[in-house]
């Protein structure tokens, strides 16, 4: 076969699963209503409008990664973030912010989300409320494209099962 067809047709298939990839990502949409009300949703010294654009990114990784086998590819899970008070506090007595967690430390997520079918009609929505205790798990914080939210991971998977289903592989 010739050298150039070849990389053709393997660059031809790296395009294909770009493409596929963002196809597969598209299904969860994640927006911040008035996040500017937040009761905590500080991830950084940064500005507020940066923290507000980075929490969104992670909290769309996040329902992306879980939201695999639970929505299929026609259809679309919106979900619209009311509120968040994330773990800890924020400690801006030293000489950059720190956020400060501790056990027992309560954290909450507020949203609505919509799951849509391929006809964009509703197939299920509601209001949710994920609020918790913190329990020590881990001293380290685990390097993710969520990592402000990781301790959130167990929580949404349980939140997808519970409203959700059960999964693809799990109803074969």
């Amino acid at each position: 076969m010739n050298s150039s067809l070849v990389k053709f047709t393997v660059f031809v298939s790296f395009i294909f699963s770009l493409l596929f990839v963002q196809t597969a990502n598209a299904a969860v949409k994640v927006e911040l209503i008035k996040p500017e009300k937040f009761l905590d949703s500080d991830i950084s010294d940064r500005s507020r409008k940066k923290d507000h654009e980075q929490l969104q990114k992670e909290l769309e990784a996040l329902f992306v990664d879980l939201s695999s086998g639970y929505v299929s590819e026609n259809q679309t899970l919106s979900i619209k973030v009311t509120n968040i008070d994330l773990l800890g506090y924020v400690n801006y007595t030293s000489s950059e912010p720190v956020r400060i967690v501790r056990s027992n430390d309560i954290y909450k997520l507020k949203f609505e989300y919509q799951l849509l079918d391929s006809n964009q009609q509703s197939v299920k929505s509601g209001e949710t409320v994920i609020k918790d205790f913190w329990v020590e798990r881990r001293a380290r914080i685990p390097s993710v494209k969520y990592s402000s939210l990781y301790y959130l991971k167990n929580d949404i998977r349980d939140w997808f099962k519970n409203t959700l289903g059960k999964t693809e592989a799990e109803t074969e």
